[in-house]
């Protein structure tokens, strides 16, 4: 692309969401230092960030980060930020989260949750279960990853569960069964009691984790299907954002601005 190309897009990008060029272009430098996507192909990825930042009402550089994380730290396509959008849109309407929140560390349980096979979907499902427990997103995160350890590096009972399951390592255990399936039967195995669940998860924040997820199956799948299924949540919140009044009045506003 030239110069003027670059320039056209950064102002058409500004003008349709209501975003100061300085930001956008900005937002368009960042996208390709992350390689998250090249030439012509970030200013789509940059329209999705940026509708995605009016409908969760964050700043355009929160939204890009967020995407840009999940599309980099799971190995998807920018071709799905659309459905990456509105994916973490129904988490935040599902749990007690805000897409600022997750915007700088969300990356950092992506390697091994994908190490594991545990999915993006997964992964949200869990936020938005152990959030609406109360819990902060950062301590999530942590509480994850604590989990995903404990099943990579499993305790002697923990090793000789999995045997009985016919799968000798955690990561065997989730590419089976799933982690929704390995959850299901650790709450069968333990019958629910904190006890028995603490002889598997010798660390406390991995007992937490744990005991957080298996005590709330029922919420985890719900929270996980209403996930995948986000798609026309994501769309109606998308109308009703866009017809606002007050930000109708922004984005021509902005348009005047830019215009001089």
């Amino acid at each position: 692309l030239s110069f003027q190309q670059w320039a056209q897009e950064i102002r058409k990008v500004s003008d349709a969401f209501g975003f100061d060029q300085a930001d956008v272009a900005k937002a368009t430098y960042e996208a390709l230092s992350n390689q998250v996507a090249r030439g012509a192909e970030s200013f789509k990825f940059l329209e999705e960030s940026a509708q995605f930042a009016r409908v969760a009402v964050t700043t355009l550089k929160n939204s890009q980060d967020l995407l840009s994380s999940a599309i980099n730290g799971f190995g998807l396509s920018t071709t799905e930020t659309g459905r990456i959008a509105a994916e973490f849109f129904k988490t935040i309407d599902l749990g007690r989260v805000k897409a600022e929140e997750m915007a700088n560390t969300f990356g950092r349980v992506a390697p091994l949750a994908k190490g594991l096979s545990v999915s993006f979907e997964d992964v949200l499902a869990t936020i938005a279960t152990l959030t609406i427990q109360g819990n902060k997103f950062s301590d999530v995160q942590t509480l994850l990853t604590n989990v995903l350890t404990k099943l990579l590096k499993p305790t002697a009972e923990m090793k000789a569960l999995l045997a009985s399951w016919g799968t000798p390592t955690g990561e065997a255990a989730i590419s089976t069964f799933g982690f929704v399936g390995v959850l299901t039967k650790l709450q069968e195995a333990t019958r629910g009691s904190t006890s028995e669940l603490a002889g598997l998860f010798d660390e406390i924040r991995a007992l937490k984790g744990a005991g957080g997820l298996t005590q709330a199956l029922g919420d985890f799948s719900k929270n996980k299907k209403d996930i995948e299924e986000s798609s026309q949540a994501y769309e109606n919140a998308i109308v009703i954002a866009n017809e606002s009044a007050g930000r109708k009045i922004r984005d021509e506003w902005n348009k005047i601005t830019n215009f001089f």
